[in-house]
């Protein structure tokens, strides 16, 4: 049974997500966004000991995977699609923010089919949410460069991403078993006041509901 939360009309949500309001959710979304364009311009800052163009840690990916464990598959591909928005038109130019949009949608239609799935756990998935992102970008580079040769660097980025992939993912994993762990908490505790209401009610039914409130 599902029990309404003030800030609006209740959702179910998706196996293993957090139970919110749909106003919940759209602040859920706007937060994980932000976070995740705050990651970007920190990513921005930091230079990697790396001779490959484009080696990025991935910091943003967290927001997302917090997004599609904790809400739903919807919410997100809206933190994605605003987090590449965002972080392309200020930190980069046309054709970065045409690679970013690639990496981002592969790899996201990786997590999504994974989750669903079900048979891998989150840092599993931001692993291969990582190589796919890496892989998107090294083709489209080749079909809009016309330059094979930038595939040879597939090999060195498909361990970069392995690493980036475990990192991003276990940061991600702890937050959603921390939260599951609090609402499970907060259920609980709720559950047992209105149980302590309703055998109040029962032994005094003369007393009127507010007194017991």
């Amino acid at each position: 049974m599902l029990h309404p939360i003030p800030g609006g009309a209740t959702a179910k949500p998706e196996h293993g997500g957090v139970l919110m309001s749909r106003t919940q959710k759209l602040a859920a979304v706007a937060l994980l966004a932000a976070t995740a364009y705050a990651l970007g311009y920190v990513e921005s800052l930091i230079v990697l000991p790396t001779t490959i163009p484009g080696v990025k840690l991935g910091l943003g990916n967290i927001c997302v995977l917090l997004a599609l464990y904790l809400i739903d598959a919807r919410a997100a591909c809206a933190v994605m699609l605003l987090k590449v928005a965002l972080s392309g038109l200020l930190f980069g130019s046309p054709a970065t923010l045409l690679y970013s949009a690639a990496g981002a949608l592969l790899a996201f239609g990786g997590m999504w089919l994974l989750k669903a799935w079900g048979a891998l756990n989150v840092v599993a998935v931001s692993v291969v949410a990582a190589v796919l992102h890496n892989l998107a970008q090294v083709l489209t580079a080749v079909v809009l460069l016309q330059t094979p040769a930038i595939a040879l660097n597939l090999p060195m980025l498909t361990i970069i991403a392995c690493i980036t992939g475990i990192a991003t993912g276990t940061v991600a994993s702890r937050v959603i078993s921390a939260l599951r762990i609090h609402q499970a908490t907060a259920t609980r505790k709720e559950g047992s006041k209105g149980t302590k209401r309703r055998s109040r009610c029962e032994r005094y039914p003369d007393k009127t509901r507010k007194e017991f409130l």
